[in-house]
Parts: C-alpha cells; sequence; structure tokens
C-alpha cells in the first residue's frame, strides 16, 4: 500500500501501516519544530492529494496559530478546569506541538503547556474554521 516518502515542502515522511498516517516533523517557523501526522483513506483522494491537501493547511497556519490558540484557550474556560491557572498563564505558555490531518479533510491542532499533563486540542473544519477545543486524553 503506502510507503515512506519525502513530500516537497513537508520534507520525509514514515508511512506506519497500523495507523494508516504518515508521520513527519517540520518547521513550523523558526525555532518552532511540530509533528506532523497525515491520514490516509484509500478511495477519498489518491496520496498524493492527501499529502497535497496537508502542504495546504500548513501553510495556512502559521498566520492563525495566534488566532488559534486565543481560541482554544477562551473555549476551554480553562480556569473552571483548573483552579489556579488564568487564561492569561495558559495562553503566555500554551504551544503548538502538532498538526494531524484527518482523512476526511478536518484538523487536530495538538499543544502543549507545562502544567496541563494531559494535553490540549484544537479541532478544525476542513476550511480551517475553528470547531472546539478540549482537554485531550
Amino acid at each position: 500500500m503506502s510507503a515512506d516518502t519525502d513530500f516537497p515542502g513537508l520534507g520525509p515522511f514514515s508511512w506506519c501501516e497500523e495507523t494508516s498516517a504518515w508521520y513527519g516533523e517540520v518547521d513550523l517557523r523558526p525555532g518552532q519544530r511540530i509533528v506532523i501526522v497525515v491520514e490516509y483513506e484509500p478511495g477519498e483522494l489518491s496520496e498524493l492529494d492527501t499529502l497535497r491537501r496537508a502542504y495546504r493547511i500548513l501553510l495556512g497556519l502559521p498566520p492563525r496559530v495566534e488566532d488559534y490558540r486565543r481560541w482554544t484557550v477562551d473555549d476551554l474556560g480553562i480556569e473552571a478546569i483548573l483552579p489556579g491557572l488564568t487564561t492569561g498563564a495558559v495562553f503566555d505558555y500554551l504551544s503548538l506541538s502538532s498538526l494531524c490531518v484527518n482523512s476526511d479533510g478536518t484538523a487536530a491542532l495538538e499543544w502543549e503547556h507545562p502544567d496541563i499533563y494531559h494535553g490540549v486540542v484544537t479541532s478544525l473544519g476542513r476550511k480551517g474554521e475553528f470547531l472546539r477545543a478540549e482537554l485531550g486524553g
């Protein structure tokens, strides 16, 4: 089926048969490296088109990271979930760690924070619109 690949603009990806996804790392901007996961479902799009879609999503990400981060913090209502942490403290230290491009064209951003051990996930629609934020599992 699929195989490891080196896609222009994304770099090298390793294929995982068990999860039907490619895994790689990219520089979102200088000094910020993130993991990227691209799920693949045979029949919906070709492998090449699936990777092209991931590339388009990645290209649109840097100018919107701060907006996604703000929406995520606001949507979580973090002060109610983690007493003692303010929205500002979460916003200041929330760092994007990965992008998962789902086979249906939606995406998920995973964030890290030193005081939130289970992670934070932001779900995005097919056009990059913010859908919801939740604490990871």
